[in-house]
């Protein structure tokens, strides 16, 4: 929601200011997916990944639960869902990985 960012409050509730929103949330949809969660998954920090694999391993469901959903959004561009529908794969495929706890 970038009505907590700066300046944005004058645009809250209009046209433009709903437009903007939605492509801000969309960026940080994305960016969750690829680099919080598919990214530290492929590559996470040697002195955490035990708790890494640990996490992604006990929120599997929940997490594939929440980008699916994302992937799904009537409210997407097209463009964003496309983008969701591939990191959805991408983020099934790397969870395949995490060793159950």
């Amino acid at each position: 929601m970038n009505f907590n960012e700066p300046g944005y409050e004058r645009i809250r509730n209009s046209p433009e200011g709903d437009v903007q929103n939605r492509n801000y949330n969309e960026g940080i949809r994305e960016g969750t997916v690829r680099y919080a969660m598919i990214a530290q998954i492929k590559n996470p920090s040697p002195e955490l990944k035990e708790t890494i694999y640990r996490h992604f391993s006990l929120r599997k469901a929940a997490l594939l639960a929440q980008v699916g959903e994302w992937a799904r959004d009537k409210k997407n561009s097209e463009r964003h869902a496309t983008v969701m529908k591939g990191l959805l794969k991408d983020l099934e495929a790397a969870l395949a990985t995490v060793p159950d706890c």
